[in-house]
């Protein structure tokens, strides 16, 4: 599959929410609120174009997706190695409040846009200082002349949390919380198939690295 088709596959699909808690919770205040948004949009805005041998290109992100999303932050970028001519493409979303947003990942919204889930697995990533639990998404889509396969891992996260593997796992723990409206996200690797897994894994690590500051910025938000 053409990798430009991928941008704006990845920047159509919004990410997570929670439905709301049936649990006293306590609200951050504005500004602790803007202070944690203000942290994340700055270390985003730092993410380089260039790491390593990989030079990073933005793809397009649709005006109807961030009308539905209002994220703080959208990071979607399609990247090339110039050593090894491989490719993948990059999403990252964060949202200021995760009550705010529909809950979407790619068993669902994947299929809603013509691609059939073919399989899954759960996966655990490492790099930067973080240990992630995420899940693996193979999905293909036959259209006319048009074959394709790609491969989506993806992992949930919510501020001052951990990371989740579905959706179904993180409105778990979103019942539980004490706090809410200081963030939540996802990121999602998109991959050709012919990448084998161990490859896609260093380059996950890799990336990984990249994104921690923006991961931490996430964490560092003072909630009473």
């Amino acid at each position: 599959m053409p990798l430009k088709m991928l941008g704006p596959i990845m920047a159509t699909l919004s990410v997570l929410g929670m439905v709301g808690a049936e649990r006293v919770f306590f609200e951050p205040s504005a500004r602790q609120v803007e202070d944690s948004q203000a942290r994340v949009r700055a270390a985003a805005d730092a993410m380089p174009d260039w790491i390593g041998p990989w030079l990073g290109e933005k793809a397009e992100q649709p005006a109807a997706a961030l009308r539905i999303l209002h994220p703080n932050v959208m990071i979607s970028r399609r990247f090339f190695n110039s050593d090894t001519g491989e490719q993948f493409s990059l999403l990252l979303v964060e949202v200021g409040d995760s009550r705010d947003i529909l809950g979407h990942y790619p068993p669902v919204c994947y299929p809603s846009i013509g691609w059939t889930l073919q399989s899954s697995k759960a996966q655990n990533w490492q790099g930067g200082g973080f240990s992630v639990r995420g899940t693996e998404y193979s999905f293909s889509r036959n259209h006319l002349e048009d074959q394709a396969s790609i491969i989506v891992d993806n992992f949930l996260f919510l501020a001052e949390d951990s990371t989740y593997r579905d959706m179904d796992e993180m409105q778990r723990a979103a019942e539980n919380r004490l706090h809410w409206g200081m963030g939540a996200g996802q990121v999602q690797f998109i991959f050709n198939p012919e990448i084998p897994e161990q490859r896609r894994r260093e380059i996950i690590q890799t990336f990984l690295g990249s994104l921690a500051p923006i991961l931490n910025a996430m964490s560092s938000g003072d909630v009473i």
